[in-house]
């Protein structure tokens, strides 16, 4: 329950943020926070290997197995910049959080036509 709230919460202040004239350094910003609170949050430890091979500001494909809300997170917490998602359409619709990936440049994607 405390992660729903928390992701309510931080969508919301990042919202307030873009309505406010802020611009993507500080949605940015809220979304680091957003990543760091859960992991805190869960207790997790985030270990990277090969991030050696990534290289900034170059199109790249990074592939999650998604087993769980935490792949979102580790890649917010340990790539250096922030990355787009693929998200399955229905996202757009959760209120706040779906709006804040719109935000973000986030694509959704229709499972059923594809």
């Amino acid at each position: 329950m405390a992660t729903y709230a928390w992701t309510g919460a931080a969508s919301a202040l990042a919202l307030g943020g873009q309505v406010a004239g802020q611009g993507g350094e500080d949605l940015e910003r809220h979304a680091l926070r957003w990543a760091r609170v859960l992991s805190e949050l869960w207790k997790i430890e985030i270990t990277v290997d090969g991030l050696s091979h990534y290289q900034e500001r170059t199109p790249t494909v990074l592939v999650a197995n998604h087993q769980s809300y935490v792949d979102v997170v580790a890649l917010f917490l340990t790539i250096p910049e922030m990355p787009v998602f693929l998200a399955k359409r229905e996202l757009a619709n959760v209120p706040f959080f779906g709006r804040v990936m719109k935000t973000r440049g986030d694509v959704f994607i229709d499972r059923q036509r594809h």
